[in-house]
């Protein structure tokens, strides 16, 4: 120990073997990661609020404690739900999380997710944690939900083989549906191999690609359905490709498998009449529509024969009427065509009756029925008497020629 008095690091190596050593932020590390490793990062811890605040940012820091020791605790602002001071402010309470170590300081503390304020212990604070988790993870949405197909062909059905429920469920989808083909699997549905049969037998029906599946139990003890509350089982329903109908207990046993599930049936009874038609209804419909359906083609082919002698008659006519327009045509081609001709000939004879009457009026044809024309010796035709003066010469013409005059003394 004499060594620890000299600063020498020559004297402290002597008297220490120190050859591997760990980093104070190694070391934290170290303890950090073997608390994950263990139980103590899905823990449940009761204890007394203390020390509550806020910080700048809306983290929650409290301290929890008991009569012997004390945690300080951290809830972030993303996985608080809304509380108020005075919910937990000196109140013994649930909370939810994992330990951890505060590097800094070097220091535990518990990084809280949930906290439960009710009284009906840590199984219902377990429900009501894992519940608001997967249905902020959107498990439990509407809209991811799948339909029921309305005809199934192939059902898949997990259940216990034990009890009255498997019995029950064939019967009924055998009476009422006996086109689809049953596919069971095998599983406890409580108890602690439960977990594991259930996931297991998804698997089996997955594979097998049925139209819908149902799980289902009959009832009991809220106990008996914690099961069906295991988020392993929760998420393997919610992972399962096909539709799924939970059919656990009674209306009033409610399960987080019911709320993943694509629907939720009271009884496992009204699983089987639900995803499942009545036969008798369907071919009463069926035969319905084939009434309806043979009335309509009736009614179509009536209405197609009426048409058709309506057609005809047009075309019939048309026929008629063309031929007799054949003949009017050809008829009224002669007519016209003759009058035509007779229009020419009027004209033509009116035409030879005005040259005839032109030719009658020309003076040639007057002088050769025997008149003759006077004319002076500038050619002024002469038409009286007074117009000739005494010893004047003037012109005769006649039709075949001209005589050359003298006017003596007139009296």
């Amino acid at each position: 120990m004499s060594g620890f008095h000299n600063t020498n690091s020559e004297i402290i190596d002597q008297s220490l073997d120190i050859g591997n050593f760990l980093s104070v932020t190694e070391l934290v590390s170290v303890i950090s990661d073997a608390l994950s490793q263990y139980m103590f990062n899905d823990i449940w811890i009761k204890g007394e609020v203390t020390n509550y605040t806020f910080s700048s940012n809306q983290n929650l820091f409290f301290t929890l404690q008991d009569s012997k020791a004390s945690i300080d605790c951290v809830s972030f602002k993303n996985q608080l739900q809304t509380i108020k001071e005075s919910d937990i402010a000196g109140k013994e309470i649930l909370v939810h999380g994992s330990v951890d170590v505060y590097k800094q300081k070097g220091r535990l503390q518990l990084i809280v997710d949930y906290i439960y304020l009710g009284n009906q212990g840590s199984k219902q604070a377990e429900y009501l944690r894992l519940k608001e988790k997967l249905n902020n993870e959107g498990l439990f949405d509407i809209s991811r939900k799948k339909n029921i197909p309305k005809y199934p062909k192939k059902i898949g059905i997990i259940t216990s083989k034990h009890g009255a429920v498997i019995k029950d469920l064939t019967t009924i989808i055998s009476r009422r549906w006996p086109l689809a083909k049953i596919l069971i699997s095998h599983s406890s549905v409580q108890g602690k191999d439960a977990k594991k049969q259930i996931q297991n037998a998804l698997h089996i029906i997955e594979n097998k690609h049925p139209d819908i599946t149902i799980i289902a139990r009959g009832g009991g003890a809220q106990e008996d359905f914690d099961v069906f509350n295991e988020e392993e089982v929760v998420r393997a329903i919610y992972q399962f490709k096909f539709p799924i109908v939970t059919a656990l207990g009674h209306q009033e046993n409610s399960t987080l498998s019911d709320l993943v599930a694509d629907f939720q049936a009271a009884t496992p009874s009204e699983a089987a009449e639900m995803i499942v038609p009545n036969i008798i209804n369907v071919k009463k419909d069926i035969l319905d529509k084939i009434q309806i359906m043979n009335e309509q083609i009736y009614r179509s082919l009536y209405s197609l024969k009426k048409e058709h002698a309506i057609i005809n008659n047009i075309l019939f006519n048309y026929d008629f009427n063309l031929l007799l327009n054949k003949k009017l045509t050809s008829k009224n081609i002669q007519i016209v065509d003759q009058l035509v001709k007779t229009n020419l000939l009027e004209k033509k004879l009116k035409s030879t009756a005005v040259k005839e009457k032109i030719l009658a009026l020309s003076p040639n044809e007057i002088l050769n029925r025997g008149y003759s024309i006077i004319a002076n010796h500038n050619g002024k035709i002469i038409n009286t008497k007074k117009e000739l003066q005494s010893n004047s010469s003037f012109v005769i013409t006649v039709s075949d020629g001209s005589i050359q005059a003298k006017i003596g003394d007139k009296n």
